[in-house]
């Protein structure tokens, strides 16, 4: 009997232990979240303000930047007087469909004036791009035929 006790204790002693990660598991590393929908507008609009339009051009989705030439999406944001002097964006509206598609409904101030602003996003290989904005209703942004109209195919 007393040799069965020495042998317990002495295999609970040697290394008959639980191993630690069993109670604390290793945590996963996520994949680099990237600007928030918010940011993303607010990298865009401060690149058109510093004339860097192949940075803002490189916030919109991949199927835009394929539809609408960089040239194209230059000469039309570099004449838009609402993101040139863009001051803010407050938006009192944001809906996100599915967690791939986000809307947000704003108001920009600018010294051009106050506009409300509707902006689109969706994510593009795990980041969020705009895909397009009005301004008081018209495109900010070129379309792929140049009018900056919604194509309906």
């Amino acid at each position: 009997m007393a040799l069965r006790v020495v042998l317990v204790a002495l295999l609970a002693t040697c290394g008959c232990k639980k191993d630690d990660t069993d109670l604390h598991p290793v945590p996963v590393p996520q994949e680099p979240r990237g600007p928030s929908p918010g940011e993303v507008d607010d990298q865009l609009i401060a690149h058109v303000q510093a004339g860097q339009y192949d940075l803002a051009y490189g916030l919109m989705t991949q199927a835009y930047r394929d539809s609408v030439p960089l040239q194209r999406f230059s000469a039309s944001v570099s004449r838009n007087q609402y993101l040139r002097t863009s001051q803010s964006i407050g938006c009192d509206s944001v809906v996100t469909h599915g967690g791939d598609v986000h809307v947000r409904e704003c108001t920009l101030q600018s010294t051009a004036g106050n506009a409300r602003a509707t902006l689109y996003y969706a994510r593009d290989r795990g980041q969020w791009r705009m895909t397009g904005m009005l301004i008081g209703g018209v495109p900010a942004f070129p379309g792929p035929d140049g009018s900056g109209r919604v194509q309906e195919f």
